[in-house]
This record gives structure tokens, C-alpha cells and sequence, in this order.
């Protein structure tokens, strides 16, 4: 009979690469699910690499036999959308996702401890099973979205599991096995995935982040939620909070704490020998702590639900569906003759001096003269100025700042945050009466120019406001002008930055333009480059006559502002660009993951020096000072010293 024998009916939730609908098999008299292939038009590789995971994910579910684990009833290929693709077909569970449920009853409002401990084993259970199958199977998408349920409601469970969606997951033939793709989703994945390994420890790590959302409402490791391209970042390094410090009105127990952090360990050798002794280490911790304490209140513990992000909600900035995976590129293999493969000189720098920090910073900026530098921190920031204490920043949105950026005279700092900009005056340790209120959104594009020109980009529009310093002693609005990127949007801070004369505005898309564009002339925009992948960052060179970007498949580009010519070309870098900077020597240095920058110069082929830090860098465009993060605690802020 085929395909012809489900009558689709309605969609249902879909990720990138399927199309889910729920169906009526005639064959069988009952409703389905029928899960099609997505096809991309004129993207034959992304088609490629779906079909082959489709393929994979029937080739898993044929495999297995667990009561928990949603069977798969049929397969086969189908005409649809004028194409023959693959599909799949498995039981209509009506209730929906432990996502949904979430949103709607959040457990750790309305469960008890004990019901959270039984959820919990039900899935190890079926990882566990995964595990141990013949070759082991890593899921890799451990998360509330990926288990259906039907709802129990008795004392000891609350709701019967389902695990699904086998779209990116594995056999492993190796205890510890490189993987050809990344392939996850951030707020889930363990350290040693995003680092392209497969693992089970893998499985246990994104259980026990879903383990303590339903204990807590909380994440772990928790990041600034306009930031969610750093959740990769803080898997690798920061550490996880645990449920004693995210709901202490519901739990204090030392057990239960080092249960969660022992599984939320970074290194995969130092969690629990299995993700069963994890599920059973919680399950008896639950016990030990008491009874009478397992028990929920009569009304919800608190007033409204601590958890923000709706788990099946779509993101308006990028349209993408939060909970479903985030396919990050696999990065090119290194050859010989590029940065891993040779002998990098060290930086000859002398320190460095050592500030710690409250917590690890996600962006640096020096001031124009380099005696301040400011550390914007997840939900706090702080200026360092040598021979002075930290200057905590108060501004009404420091809490929930984006970007920052400095006054020509090094005496304001622009704080975007919060759909606003406010200033904040460094002497005076007080905000300015001036700020910038944004109906739009909240930019991660902004710099502020030698001309006093602030330049914010929001959406598809750049913002330019003229900010001399007895305007930000006024509270009456000043009009911007508007220039329309064409379409181009901005998806890293860094990535829009004004010459150091102040006369031309280079900005880099996620799409993978470079324009710079000439403001207050007549002369018609410079379209450096199409590079088609994201622009991770960009920089100019302290007297504006190199141009360089950082790109999403792991390259550095720059250009001769006078020739418009290609001046730098580096390939095959050994970790995503995270920032780049240059000195005023002309040291182009690049921050990654990894704990060294690379440090090169125009006209070489790859970089040649290295030097410790992680992260972030900066170079102090006043003196021959290299503001990084320490190789080793990503909270501490190092400042390495360079010969003249």
C-alpha cells in the first residue's frame, strides 16, 4: 500500500531537518506521526547531510526494542512537494513533549522531589539501554523536547516517558570517538561534544541539565539570554550552579548538590562510571534528604515560573525553534604547514598583571587614551583603571548589557542593554541624564566615533546620533539619522566599528558582508567583501589602514583601506574566532576557545606568535598593553606588557 495509506491531517512541530504531521493510517484505523525529510532548495549539500542522517535515524529505530523508546512503524519514501523523499512513522502520543508541560505545569512548581527522581531514572533507563546495545548508540540530543509523556499523577511518577527523535544520534564504535559534525543543542551539550567528540558521559551531561530544569526551572550553567551563541562557551568554562543556589526556597541538600555537580563535571572521566548510577546517585540523594520534605507545597513555591525561555517558542530574532538542534560547522582539517601543524614563537610581553575578576567577562574594551579598561560581565560590569579599585558600572540596564563602548575624551562609557543606552560617567561614578530608548531591540552592533558620531545597529537599520558631551547632560531625545544595511543584520557584538578618524563604519553581517560605509560624504559605500559565512568579528588597525574580519569557517581576512586589496589571508585556524584586535605595532591577534591567541602580521601567510590567554583580547590602543583572560581561570583578567 506505501505511503498512499496515511492521510496527512495537520502539522505538528517541526525541526530543520523534517517536517512532522500528524496522520490518519487507513491501514490500521488509528491517528500516527509521519515525519518527511526537508528539503532545501538549491542547497544540494544540506540535502545531502539530512538524507544521510534520516537514513541513520531509521537505521537506529529498526534496531531497537524498548517500552520507552517510541517504536518505529513504518518507512519507506513518499512524493512530497515534488520530491521523492524519505519518511518515517511512529505512535501519536496526544499529550505532547515534557517541553510543553513545562511551560504549562512547571515541575518544580507542581512535583514533588520524588516524582522529579522517577522522571529522571526513566530516562536514564533509556539512555542506559542505548548504551549498552551492540555497537552503543549516543542519542546527543538530550532535552525536555525529545521525550513525550502520558500523564501518571500518582504519588511516585508523574508522568510516563517516551524518548524520540533519534535525528543526530550515533553508533559509536570507540570509547572516545571523533565526530565528523557538531551537531546539538547549546544549553544542553556537554563540553567534549561541542569539542566534536561523542561520548555516552555525553548523554549523562544533557540529562542532568534537563534533571535540574525540573528540580530548579533553572539551567545550570546559565548564560545572558540575548547571548545564547555563548551557551557553547560556557559549557567549555563556567562552572554549574548547583539546585541548592538556583531554588534554595525548595531544597538545601549538600547530596543532592554534588550528585548534579559530579555529572555536570567538564571532563567526561570524572562523572558518574554510567548515566543509570547518575539517574540512582539523585534517586537516593532524593530519599536521604527526607520525606517530609519531598512533598510540594499546596500552591505554587513561587509566585510565577522561574524558567523564562519557552522551550517550543520560536526566537524572533533568527526564527529558530530553541529547542530544536543547532548545527555548528565542523571545522577544516589542519594541514601541515598551518598554525597546529608549526612551531608558533612565543610573544616576547613581560608580566602580566593579574586581576581577578566576580566572574568570567564576555567582552573587553580599553578606553580611547588606555587608562581605563571596561569588563562587561554576565549581568554585571566593571572598569579596571591601574592603581584603582574595580568602578562597579550602576547604569539602570548594566545588568543586562549587550555591548559597551567609550567616549572620544575616555570620560562616558555607552551601555546598551535592555532595549536602551545609557551613560555612565567614569569620573563622577554616575549615570548621565541622557539616554537612548529603543522600541526596537537591543543592538549588539554599536561604537562610538572621534567625530562623537554613535552608531548602533538594530535590525536592518544603522542609528547614528551625534553625542557631544554637554548633549548627555540634557534629557531631552535627539533624533538619529538612519542608513539601511540592505538587508544586512548583526548577530555578534564586535562586528560594527568606526575607523579610529572616525570617517568610515565598517560593519560585518551574519550572512557574510563586509561594507564600510563613508558617513557625512558623498562618496558611495565600499562593498569589501561577500565572504558567505557569518562574520564573527572585525577590527581596524590603530592608524585605520588595515581592515580585518574573522569568519564563521575559521579564517582571517583583512584588507589595504587605501588599495581596497587583500592584505591578509589566514586559513584553517585551529578554533572558531571569538575576538579580534591589533596592536600598535600591527600584531593581529586572534582570541578562540583555545588557550593561546594567535598572533600574526599583514602580508604573512598564517600567524606566527602566540601568547597566553583565552577568549577575549584587547590591545590598549594607548600603550603597548595586551588585556586578555587567564590561560587557566577564564575569571581572571591578565594584562601582558609589550616592548615598544
Amino acid at each position: 500500500m506505501g505511503a498512499e495509506r496515511y492521510s496527512l491531517q495537520r502539522t505538528l512541530p517541526s525541526g530543520h531537518m523534517s517536517e512532522v504531521w500528524l496522520a490518519y493510517d487507513q491501514q490500521e484505523a488509528r491517528q500516527v506521526v509521519v515525519k518527511i525529510m526537508k528539503v532545501y532548495e538549491g542547497d544540494p549539500y544540506r540535502n545531502q547531510k539530512t538524507a544521510e542522517r534520516f537514513a541513520r535515524e531509521i537505521a537506529i529505530l529498526q534496531d531497537l526494542d524498548h517500552p520507552q523508546i517510541l517504536p518505529l512503524l513504518d518507512s519507506g519514501h513518499m512524493l512530497y512537494k515534488r520530491h521523492n523523499v524519505p519518511y518515517l512513522v511512529s505512535p501519536y502520543i496526544p499529550e505532547g513533549s515534557l517541553a510543553t508541560l513545562m511551560n504549562r505545569r512547571p515541575p518544580w512548581q507542581f512535583w514533588s522531589l520524588r516524582q522529579v527522581a522517577d522522571t529522571v531514572m526513566q530516562a536514564a533507563n533509556c539512555l542506559w539501554y542505548l548504551h549498552c546495545h551492540q555497537p552503543q548508540i549516543v542519542h546527543e540530543d538530550i532535552k525536555p523536547g525529545n521525550f513525550l509523556y502520558r500523564s501518571v499523577n500518582t504519588a511516585e511518577r508523574a508522568v510516563f516517558l517516551y524518548l524520540f527523535d533519534f535525528g543526530i544520534s550515533r553508533y559509536k564504535h570507540q570509547s572516545f570517538e571523533m565526530a565528523s559534525e557538531v551537531v546539538g543543542t547549546p544549553a544542553f551539550m556537554a563540553p567534549e561534544q561541542i569539542e566534536q567528540h561523542v561520548h555516552c558521559a555525553s548523554d549523562q551531561y544533557a540529562l542532568a541539565v534537563m534533571a535540574c530544569v525540573l528540580l530548579t526551572g533553572q539551567f545550570p550553567v546559565q548564560v545572558d539570554e540575548q547571548d545564547r551563541q555563548y551557551y557553547l562557551e560556557a559549557h567549555l568554562y563556567t562552572p554549574p550552579q548547583p539546585p541548592s543556589a538556583l531554588l534554595p526556597e525548595r531544597l538545601r541538600s549538600e547530596q543532592i548538590d554534588n550528585v548534579f555537580l559530579r555529572a555536570l563535571e567538564k571532563n567526561p572521566e570524572r562523572r558518574f562510571p554510567t548515566v543509570l548510577a547518575f539517574a540512582e546517585a539523585l534517586r537516593h540523594a532524593i530519599s536521604a534528604y527526607g520525606e517530609d520534605k519531598t512533598e510540594p507545597d499546596p500552591v505554587p513555591i513561587v509566585p510565577g515560573p522561574r524558567f523564562s525561555p519557552a522551550f517550543d517558542a520560536s526566537d524572533s530574532q533568527d526564527q529558530r525553534v530553541l529547542d530544536e538542534p543547532l548545527p555548528i560547522k565542523p571545522p577544516k582539517a589542519i594541514a601541515p604547514d598551518r598554525p597546529d601543524g608549526m612551531l608558533l614563537a612565543p610573544l616576547p610581553v613581560r608580566g602580566p598583571l593579574r586581576v581577578p575578576l566576580p566572574a568570567r567577562p564576555k567582552a573587553l574594551s580599553w578606553s580611547p587614551d588606555g587608562a581605563a579598561l571596561a569588563c562587561v560581565l554576565y549581568g554585571a560590569i566593571y572598569i579596571y583603571r591601574p592603581g584603582h579599585d574595580l568602578q562597579v558600572v550602576t547604569t539602570l540596564n548594566a545588568g543586562r548589557a549587550s555591548v559597551v563602548s567609550w567616549s572620544a575624551d575616555s570620560r562616558v562609557l555607552a551601555v546598551a542593554g535592555d532595549r536602551q543606552v545609557c551613560f555612565w560617567d567614569v569620573d563622577q561614578a554616575a549615570s548621565l541624564p541622557y539616554a537612548l530608548q529603543l522600541t526596537v531591540s537591543t543592538p549588539l552592533g554599536m561604537d562610538w566615533s572621534r567625530q562623537e558620531q554613535l552608531a548602533l545597529w538594530l535590525d536592518t537599520t544603522i542609528w547614528i546620533y551625534h553625542l557631544p558631551r554637554e548633549r548627555l547632560r540634557q534629557s531631552r531625545p535627539l533624533a538619529p539619522q538612519h542608513i539601511s544595511t540592505g538587508g544586512m543584520r548583526c548577530d555578534n557584538a564586535g562586528t560594527l566599528f568606526w575607523s579610529p578618524d572616525g570617517t568610515l563604519l565598517a560593519s560585518g553581517s551574519s550572512h557574510g558582508e563586509v561594507v564600510c560605509r563613508p558617513v557625512g560624504g558623498k562618496q558611495l559605500a565600499w562593498q569589501v567583501a561577500n565572504l558567505g559565512q557569518k562574520i564573527q568579528c572585525l577590527t581596524w588597525s590603530s592608524d585605520g589602514s588595515l581592515l580585518a574580519v574573522a569568519t564563521q569557517d575559521r579564517r582571517v581576512l583583512g584588507w589595504d583601506v587605501q588599495t581596497q586589496s587583500e592584505a591578509v589571508h589566514w586559513e584553517r585556524l585551529p578554533a572558531l574566532p571569538r575576538l579580534l584586535t591589533i596592536s600598535r605595532q600591527g600584531h593581529i591577534t586572534l582570541a578562540s576557545s583555545e588557550k593561546r591567541l594567535l598572533i600574526g602580521f599583514a602580508h604573512t601567510a598564517h600567524p606566527s606568535l602566540s601568547a597566553p590567554g583565552q577568549l577575549l583580547a584587547a590591545w590598549s590602543p594607548g600603550k603597548n598593553e595586551l588585556a586578555t583572560l587567564d590561560d587557566q581561570e577564564a575569571s581572571v583578567l591578565n594584562i601582558w606588557s609589550s616592548p615598544a
